[in-house]
């Protein structure tokens, strides 16, 4: 009974919404989530441009006196603290290498976001246009079964009362038998382009 559900396979968001839905399915924000991390590498292969600084603090004791203490003399403490900046001028280009790198791997990374887009929409296109043509078909095939039986019911008719043959029954039989593999086809053909689309989307219709 499950399988005569023909209005369970139609998808009733619009195409436009679909074409969004797949443009945040989840090839994409994979896509996107790469990109971001070659962006924030790339800012991070910058930082060797940037300046060091450290500050020190130390704290030393001297004994004027024979003995033994802990802290020393506390009349010959010395504090000293220090301030340190440091600046790497060349280093034999390995910044600059690197930065190259980041840059082109963030490029590399916006490329893929793109095409993993443009594969979404494409492929999103191509589903919608097999689920489109497997729904027709069903409701075409539909019709054929319907015509089938009737055709068979006549045939059925006709060979009771001796005014048919057998052949033309089995034909009739025949016909129809092949209407509802067409029909079971075109459903199979309609829930495989709809699962695909939900692949696509990341979610349920």
């Amino acid at each position: 009974p499950d399988d005569q559900r023909d209005a369970a396979l139609r998808v009733t968001r619009s195409d436009a919404e679909l074409l969004a839905l797949a443009e945040q399915g989840p090839a994409v924000r994979q896509a996107i989530a790469a990109a971001d991390a070659a962006k924030q590498n790339s800012r991070a292969a910058k930082t060797p441009y940037l300046p060091t600084l450290s500050l020190g603090l130390s704290q030393s004791y001297a004994a004027s006196q024979p003995g033994f203490a802990l802290l020393g003399d506390n009349r010959n403490k010395n504090i000293a603290t220090n301030l340190r900046v440091n600046f790497t001028v060349f280093n034999g280009l390995n910044r600059e290498q690197q930065v190259l790198q980041a840059s082109l791997t963030e490029q590399n990374a916006q490329a893929a976001l793109r095409d993993a887009k443009l594969n979404a929409r494409q492929l999103m296109i191509q589903q919608l246009g097999t689920l489109r043509t497997a729904e027709a078909r069903v409701e075409i095939q539909q019709q054929s079964v319907l015509a089938g039986e009737e055709d068979l019911r006549v045939q059925q008719e006709r060979y009771n009362l001796g005014a048919g043959t057998l052949l033309d029954l089995l034909a009739s039989q025949s016909t129809l038998i092949s209407a509802r593999q067409a029909l079971i086809q075109a459903r199979l053909d309609a829930r495989t382009a709809r699962a695909q689309i939900e692949a696509l989307i990341g979610r349920d219709l």
